[in-house]
């Protein structure tokens, strides 16, 4: 039973990953954020921040390695 609903919730983040990145790309092939409703603009929100989370995370890995190198 847990590993179903792991599953589940599995398949709903990969769902709500490609939404936003379908709509990510209308908006690099011209669609106004004025033409996007509610819905649209928090998945465009998540999505950005998910983008910048992921980059802060790689810059922090960088960091901590450097730290390593200078410890080391």
């Amino acid at each position: 039973m847990k590993a179903q609903e792991e599953n589940i919730r599995k398949m709903e983040q990969e769902n709500e990953e490609k939404i936003m990145e379908l709509l990510f790309n209308e908006v690099i092939e011209g669609k106004s954020v004025f033409e996007l409703d509610v819905r649209e603009l928090k998945d465009m929100i998540k999505l950005i921040a998910l983008i910048k989370k992921t980059k802060v995370a790689e810059r922090k890995k960088q960091l901590q390695e450097e730290d390593q190198l200078i410890k080391g």
